[in-house]
């Protein structure tokens, strides 16, 4: 017997017990038949020994599952879905189940994904659905659901008719003017991607700029919105923050404040401000509401911003394709994280 090449009969055979406590022990679920704690760590052991893998084909003939997951998401969002894919990477291993990813640039790319995934018996889908112009690909995915396989939504709903998994933006918006205020500062603008004014297009960035708005109007505040180009990768964000930085100097009233729905912006605004002698923050704050891009602390200051919960977000959407009994109930989970202080949020001094 060669090591890798093992049966469940070789493992049951170096165990010294039978083929069905073998089965019991590596299935990790619940059995009619015990087994001791010591004669599962043997077993285990002993298929470690051997160099024992199970089939999920000859798993999934028994069970009649495939042990399968469909991973689908926008490719330019491959920064976020690292630390995404970590957690649900996570709870597939602790159920056995094996991953397949589906990265698209675009709709037609993400229809031709979804038309491949058709035939390979997906137990389950987990999607952060490309952005569409109009209903996208839903249709495709509503099949998927007719046919029995749970579709899961997360960061990005296409659908409120299936279940999602996400930031509460809106939250996220209004907490981030709440900081501020509370750190003294009256006048506070917010960048955001030019998408902002479309429900549906601009998804996270039309709350985050609703529950801007919503805080700005509690406290009596004139809300201020820098509409940034959203178009290209992530890293061409930070000239567009640059930018945006520019037009902001060109101000004689300037903010005290700036809030920007991704890092990325803020950084391209600190480069911006270095050169022209604006110091951060005691000349102008930065408050960041997306960890989208992580930059060097020896470059840039660390900068103040609410992270994205990727951990809970891909746990909860996972337990909730697999049908775990801890997995979230209804029909959407919105999650919130507190702020990161970093080095870029000040306090303004009254002047006596």
């Amino acid at each position: 017997m060669k090591k890798g090449n093992a049966t469940i009969k070789d493992v049951a055979a170096k165990a010294g017990v039978s083929v069905s406590a073998v089965s019991v022990a590596l299935s990790n679920k619940l059995s009619s038949a015990r087994i001791s704690k010591e004669t599962r760590a043997r077993i285990l052991d002993a298929a470690k020994a051997c160099g024992y893998f199970p089939s999920l084909t000859a798993k999934g003939f028994h069970s009649r599952k495939s042990y399968l997951l469909g991973v689908f998401f926008a490719s330019q969002g491959w920064h976020v879905m690292v630390k995404l894919l970590e957690s649900i990477r996570k709870v597939c291993y602790e159920n056995e189940y094996e991953l397949l990813l589906y990265p698209s640039d675009d709709a037609e790319m993400e229809r031709r994904n979804l038309l491949s995934a058709s035939h390979r018996n997906l137990d389950g889908i987990l999607t952060l659905p490309v952005a569409p112009s109009a209903a996208g690909n839903l249709t495709f995915y509503e099949k998927f659901v007719s046919d029995g396989i749970p579709v899961i939504q997360f960061q990005y709903s296409l659908s409120d008719k299936l279940p999602f998994v996400g930031r509460d933006y809106f939250r996220l918006g209004y907490d981030a003017v709440s900081e501020c205020v509370r750190a003294g500062h009256r006048k506070i603008a917010f960048a955001v991607f030019e998408n902002y004014t479309n429900k549906k297009l601009g998804g996270a960035n039309y709350l985050v700029a609703e529950g801007y708005r919503c805080a700005m109007k509690e406290n009596n505040l004139t809300a201020d919105i820098f509409p940034a180009p959203y178009r290209g990768r992530p890293l061409k964000y930070i000239h567009y923050g640059a930018v945006v930085a520019r037009k902001i100097l060109e101000r004689k009233n300037r903010p005290t404040a700036i809030i920007t729905c991704a890092n990325t912006l803020a950084y391209g605004m600190m480069t911006s401000f270095a050169k022209c002698g604006v110091r951060i923050p005691e000349d102008i704050s930065l408050l960041g509401c997306a960890d989208d891009i992580e930059m060097s602390s020896e470059i840039f200051p660390v900068l103040s911003h609410y992270p994205i919960p990727s951990e809970q977000i891909g746990t909860q959407v996972t337990k909730r394709c697999l049908g775990l009994s801890d997995a979230f109930e209804g029909n959407s989970l919105l999650l919130h994280t507190g702020l990161i202080r970093g080095e870029t949020l000040g306090r303004i001094v009254e002047k006596h």
